[in-house]
């Protein structure tokens, strides 16, 4: 086979400080110190820190050490760890879209062939892992898998160990060994393999293994029973989905653990017949599942969900993916009890069959050595889930027909987990009228979101319903949803300010003060039952709204009630328009006429007869307006308070000459009367 990928001889050095140093070497091959020493540190996604410690061959998380995952499938030989590797060699680097592959040199040339072959094959195969599983390294660690194959110093098939990135791998010289080769199951019968891989399918396992191993989930590989029963279910089913092998035969080095080479030592269980007989632990040393090697044990309990309660395993890892957060909340609380960790694993199976928690441990819980369960024996509470619930309220508890208003709708979470990416569903009635999925809501808090309605008259349930499919874990999956019932009132409303038409009876809204003009505020300043915007008098009280001269101003607020002004101009500001003001530019609010000349007292300077020429308080001509009359038409010329008084004999004219005589008459000869002021 052609090998698909580019061939890079690279050397090594991983310290505390640097995880790969590669320097490429396409033309020759240099011999570098490879031995990996110190730490490497790594931040998954929830923020927290993992420390691999290669010195001491443990992965730290949170405090707490766990050693690192060997897995040995042969049994006769010790797997090299990280420490144990050759302090001078070089490798081959084999670079892939979704995996690195670095090659001890010697044991590469002496293969070639097939170890090109090997991981062409493998390739495929492990993007269908990551796509069963929806794990990856990237995802979980910001890195991408790397794999490290050498030569076993034993004559064994293959073996290997893990840690979070990394999977180590060891193979037999010759590359395939006869000795490791398997046949399929058909009806129970023996026959050879017809798939890609033929009999060398079982080579596949390990690289499969251990790479799942490396992408695990943190709290998963944290958990040495969990993450081998992952690894031991789809190192098989895996191959079976791809075509290598079928499921009977996946199934059978499940349920008997490989082929019958391998011994009861405290790693492996030939079949689960020995666990159960053995009170529901392993023989060797006598340990609880969730203390022990797991392995085909824990692959056959996710084979029985499978087989016997229909569990699908992509819905479960859909499930998984959509809550990590509790899935990290039980791992930070490994310092309590690392069988939180447990709970959420369990508890997704059963929700991926649908079986509530305790439905679920029902099945997997340890009823004494006659069963039925299926021995797990250490369970903690699991009421720190998060706990939501959603309450609805309106912005307006009795709208009108077409009247928008605001479904507020609050929820809450009681639990003590923070979730991201909730689902929320409104409904009206059976109509769904609005759906998020981008809601977060922390441990202990609540939050709130609105949307705007309006509909026609009539009855209406709205009901919030959080998680209605159940994705996220709760601890009370009772109180999803909540319903409000609102009617909203007929309204016959012609200008559509929500307040209704008058000789409605059927209106649930208020009447209108003004009906055909929009005024959604109703002022009336005068409280004469007519809104500002309508009434003619806006500041007088004025309900018959009467307008004697039709000028848009009610008589009791019309500066000239009978005359037309609608621009009620008022010069003088007197509250008498100017149109029938007596004096225009004189204030004058009583409009006094003394005289009854149509002018104004306050303008009118003659009010009764001619003659006062000085303008005197009494208004009675003397000697004193016969000399200001003399003064101003012949000696200062100096102007006259009142020309109408100064004319004497109401000529019309300028005061003259005969104004003076006609004076002295009046005072002194005839005493004729003085004529009306004009």
């Amino acid at each position: 086979m052609t090998s698909r990928f580019k061939i890079i001889i690279v050397t090594l050095l991983i310290t505390a400080v640097s995880f790969f140093s590669v320097i490429a070497a396409p033309k020759h091959i240099e011999t570098v110190t490879i031995k990996k020493t110190g730490q490497k540190i790594l931040h998954p996604p929830n923020g927290d820190e993992l420390i691999i410690d290669y010195d001491r061959q443990v992965v730290i998380y949170n405090g707490r050490e766990v050693p690192f995952i060997v897995d040995d499938f042969s049994g006769d030989a010790p797997t090299k760890t990280t420490a144990l590797m050759p302090t001078d060699t070089v490798w081959v680097h084999l670079s892939y879209d979704r995996f690195e592959v670095y090659i001890e040199e010697v044991f590469y040339n002496n293969n070639t062939p097939d170890i090109n072959e090997y991981f062409d094959l493998f390739e495929p195969r492990y993007a269908l892992m990551e796509e069963k599983t929806g794990w990856s390294s990237e995802e979980f660690f910001g890195i991408k898998l790397s794999i490290y194959v050498e030569e076993s110093e034993y004559t064994v098939c293959i073996k290997g160990h893990a840690l979070p990135t990394e999977a180590y791998l060891e193979f037999s010289t010759p590359f395939y060994n006869s000795y490791c080769q398997l046949p399929s199951y058909e009806n129970g019968e023996i026959l050879p393999n017809t798939g890609e891989l033929g009999e060398n399918w079982y080579y596949m396992n390990l690289a499969i293994h251990e790479a799942l191993h490396a992408i695990n989930p943190v709290p998963i590989y944290l958990r040495l029973w969990l993450t081998e029963g992952f690894s031991w279910y789809y190192q098989v089913n895996i191959l079976s989905e791809y075509g290598d092998i079928n499921q009977e035969t996946a199934d059978y080095y499940i349920y008997r653990s490989g082929n019958g080479a391998f011994s009861w030592d405290g790693y492996y269980w030939p079949s689960y017949v020995g666990y159960i007989n053995n009170d529901y632990r392993d023989e060797a040393g006598n340990h609880e599942i969730q203390e022990s090697y797991g392995a085909s044990i824990v692959a056959w309990m996710f084979s029985m969900l499978r087989n016997d309660y229909l569990l699908n395993m992509n819905y479960f890892h859909d499930l998984l993916e959509e809550n990590y957060e509790t899935l990290d909340k039980a791992n930070s609380m490994r310092g309590i009890s690392h069988y939180f960790n447990d709970m959420v694993v369990i508890d997704l199976f059963g929700r991926a069959i649908d079986y509530d928690f305790d439905e679920i441990k029902e099945v997997f819980r340890y009823d004494g050595p006659d069963g039925p369960g299926w021995g797990v024996r250490q369970w903690v509470d699991i009421s720190w889930y998060a706990d939501l619930s959603p309450v609805i309220s309106f912005s307006n508890p009795a709208p009108y027909a077409n009247q928008s208003f605001n479904i507020n709708t609050m929820v809450y979470n009681n639990g003590q987990v923070d979730l991201s990416d909730i689902p929320i569903r409104l409904y009206n009635g059976p109509d769904l009228i609005f759906e998020a999925t981008t809601l977060s809501v922390n441990a202990e808090d609540s939050i709130s979101f609105s949307i705007t309605f309006d509909a026609e008259a009539g009855d209406y349930t709205f009901r919030a319903v959080v998680d209605e499919d159940n994705i996220k874990m709760e601890s009370d999956e009772t109180n999803n949803a909540d319903s409000s019932s609102i009617t909203i009132g007929t309204c016959v409303d012609t200008d559509g300010d929500f307040f209704g038409d008058p000789d409605h009876p059927e209106n649930a809204c208020p009447e209108d003060n003004c009906p055909v003009i929009y005024n959604p505020e109703q002022d009336d300043s005068d409280s004469d039952g007519l809104g500002d915007s309508c009434d003619n008098c806006i500041y007088a009280y004025n309900p018959d709204q009467t307008d004697s001269d039709d000028d848009g101003f009610g008589d009791s607020c019309d500066n000239c009630v009978t005359l037309y002004n609608p621009d009620q101009a008022d010069a003088d500001n007197d509250g008498f328009g100017d149109i029938c003001d007596n004096c225009i530019n004189a204030y004058n609010p009583d409009q006094i006429d003394s005289d009854g000349d149509d002018k104004g007292d306050a303008c009118d300077c003659c009010l009764f007869v001619t003659g006062n020429v000085d303008c005197s308080e009494n208004d009675q001509p003397d000697i004193s307006d016969i000399t200001r009359l003399i003064d101003y038409l012949y000696i200062s010329h100096w102007p006259l308070c009142c020309p109408e008084e100064a004319d004497v004999n109401v000529s019309g004219g300028t005061p003259d000459i005969s104004d003076i005589t006609y004076l002295i008459d009046h005072l002194y000869l005839s005493h004729k009367a003085l004529p009306d002021c004009p």
